[in-house]
């Protein structure tokens, strides 16, 4: 057999997306360093007198670990209220509330593109989402070449527009 992985990982985009959402997304991290200043990871933190105040960047957010130096109170305010905890210092405790599932059975999961649409150069064919390659004649210049996706549901979001300039035809397959 060849040194090819074949199908054997297959699986393992999956894998990468299961961790982080187990480990980071779903997860806020604070600590606090020995100058009594506080790191925070996917959320933000500030002191309401001797109360340690961590609001969760996103809803998703469950669990958030936290390690003083000194003890206090923690006060997490989470998607569905205000969680405080004395916490020791020391080793890291969590403050959890409940998972904050969404309901996706209702919500359209059309993620196809309806059109991409070109201005300062002209497509080489009309789109069709089962097409995966196009050209772009930008003339005979270098110019500024705006790409726009319009998405097949209109609640979708593409991200921001990317404004590229290109010299020559090549740079055009690097966008």
């Amino acid at each position: 057999m060849g040194g090819g992985q074949g199908s054997c990982c297959d699986n393992d985009v999956h894998e990468v997306f299961k961790a982080l959402g187990e480990v980071a997304l779903t997860k806020s991290y604070v600590y606090e360093k020995a100058d009594g200043s506080f790191e925070a990871y996917n959320a933000q933190v500030h002191l309401d007198g001797d109360t340690l105040v961590v609001v969760p960047s996103e809803d998703v957010v469950s669990n958030v670990s936290v390690q003083l130096q000194s003890d206090r109170a923690v006060s997490v305010e989470f998607y569905d209220g205000v969680k405080t905890e004395n916490v020791s210092a020391g080793a890291p405790v969590w403050v959890k509330t409940k998972e904050n599932a969404v309901d996706t059975s209702k919500l359209d999961k059309d993620s196809s593109l309806k059109d991409l649409k070109v201005s300062g150069g002209t497509m080489d064919k009309a789109f069709d989402k089962e097409v995966m390659e196009y050209s772009v004649d930008i003339g005979k210049k270098a110019g500024e070449v705006t790409i726009t996706p319009v998405p097949g549901n209109t609640a979708a979001k593409t991200g921001d527009v990317e404004t590229k300039r290109f010299r020559r035809r090549q740079d055009l397959r690097q966008f």
